[in-house]
């Protein structure tokens, strides 16, 4: 979102509520445009821009950006896949990444497209949600979670996946972190059970299993 199309929010502000902005000064409500643009830069203006409507629609008081975020945040998690969806979107990355992948010769070359199997695998793997990376922290990682799945296990890994995933939703909900915002494991708060990056590194590079 561009600095003139935060202004225009503002501007709707003082016009709606101008008993607020008597005494403020044209250096303040420039301060203003820059922490309102700070905040919305990276935002979609279409969306803000219709949050700000919502939010001005019931208002007493001038819209604050935190009465944006929280519309934004609330149509963001109404529009999230399900942990079913997404069980199924990992299952389908890494039985494409499978192609590029044996177990007895790691990472196969792939010539027509002249790149090697890992760097396919890794195209496939890089379009997956933030959430199922954070999750699964490289491409063989998922292949082997998707290997060990069969007709007797299914319904356990389904539910286990299920139950991991609520509480990832859970934990960024509790961090103000968005569903499709990254969230590098090397930050992640509960380090106890995951391995670091060199560890998944090394295993990338020469197709150990876990």
């Amino acid at each position: 979102m561009e600095r003139e199309e935060v202004k225009k929010l503002l501007m709707i502000n003082i016009a709606i509520f101008p008993q607020f902005y008597n005494k403020v000064s044209d250096r303040e409500l420039a301060l203003q445009v820059n922490v309102w643009h700070d905040l919305f830069q990276n935002q979609e203006t279409i969306r803000v821009e219709a949050a700000f409507r919502k939010a001005l629609s019931t208002a007493q008081y001038p819209v604050k950006p935190a009465d944006v975020f929280a519309i934004l945040q609330a149509q963001d998690k109404a529009n999230l896949p399900t942990t079913d969806e997404l069980f199924e979107i990992a299952e389908n990355a890494a039985e494409k990444i499978s192609q590029y992948h044996s177990p007895e010769r790691g990472w196969e070359q792939e010539w027509k497209a002249t790149k090697t199997g890992y760097e396919s695998a890794l195209e496939i793997y890089n379009e997956l949600p933030a959430i199922l990376r954070e999750w699964k922290h490289s491409p063989l990682d998922l292949l082997n979670w998707w290997r060990a799945i069969d007709n007797d296990n299914e319904s356990y890994i389904r539910r286990e996946f299920d139950q991991i995933i609520k509480r990832r939703l859970e934990r960024r909900e509790m961090l103000g972190i968005g569903f499709t915002d990254e969230f590098h494991p090397i930050f992640d708060g509960v380090t106890g059970w995951m391995k670091s990056l060199p560890e998944q590194q090394k295993k990338l590079n020469t197709g150990e299993k876990r």
